[in-house]
């Protein structure tokens, strides 16, 4: 499977970014809003369906009668600490704006691609970005008299924004647990010790772990080989193996 993520200005029309990724989850998502406010800036509200990487929704269970605050995913934490209001769509007749942009991109972007004969992610992506989307914006897009609502980005990491993110309190012998792997937290120069100190473990795309206390940057190193990282990465190769077939 192909997947297109894009967002797009609904008063304008204009499609700032858009990717071809291997599958639909927090980092594809993650990339391509984060893409989008460093071109365009910090917009207002973000409209999009109830996918689970978007939004927890859980309707019973053990843990729904215990616990009827659920977490935020990873994305609308992110959303949060920028101030955008995430909204999720209630009916399919609420995204019919949404709906027509995904019929130009899945008729005409897939008869340009065949037309160019592209048949991997890396041509795909780069008759996207450089080709197809000043088209669609000149082509589709409403003039700059509409007044814009981005707001400037301040001096702000979005890579520590837009990523997983976890908080573990420090055990007393300056170690932390993630992913089933025990961290070791040297001394730095904020302090020796950061015996049950909350950190915020900061998980990027590339898998690369950052500990974070105050927002400063107290360690660093690769992501721990578990069983779990491993079945992902495995997935994630044989999906970047596949050729571009559709989009949906």
């Amino acid at each position: 499977m192909v997947v297109n993520c894009y967002l797009f200005n609904d008063a304008s029309n204009f499609v700032p970014f858009a990717k071809f990724y291997p599958y639909e989850g927090v980092f594809p998502c993650r990339e391509v809003i984060k893409k989008t406010i460093e071109i365009k800036g910090l917009f207002h509200a973000l409209y999009v369906d109830k996918a689970s990487h978007f939004k927890t929704t859980r309707y019973g269970g053990l843990h729904v009668n215990i616990n009827d605050e659920h977490e935020h995913t990873h994305i609308e934490r992110a959303l949060n600490e920028l101030g955008i209001n995430l909204i999720p769509a209630n009916s399919p007749q609420a995204k019919g704006r949404i709906e027509r942009l995904f019929r130009t991109f899945q008729d005409r972007l897939i008869k340009e691609m065949r037309l160019n004969n592209i048949k991997n992610y890396d041509s795909a992506n780069h008759f996207l970005i450089s080709e197809f989307l000043p088209y669609y914006n000149r082509k589709f897009a409403k003039s700059n008299s509409i007044p814009s609502v981005y707001s400037k980005l301040t001096n702000l990491n979005l890579d520590f924004i837009f990523c997983k993110k976890y908080q573990r309190k420090v055990n007393f012998d300056n170690t932390i647990k993630i992913f089933g792997k025990i961290i070791q937290i040297p001394p730095s120069k904020y302090r020796l010790s950061f015996a049950r100190c909350v950190v915020d473990v900061c998980l990027l795309p590339d898998n690369k772990l950052f500990i974070l206390y105050k927002n400063n940057i107290i360690h660093s190193c690769p992501l721990p080989d578990n069983k779990f990282t491993k079945v992902e990465k495995k997935i994630d190769k044989f999906l970047s193996q596949r050729v571009y077939a559709y989009v949906e």
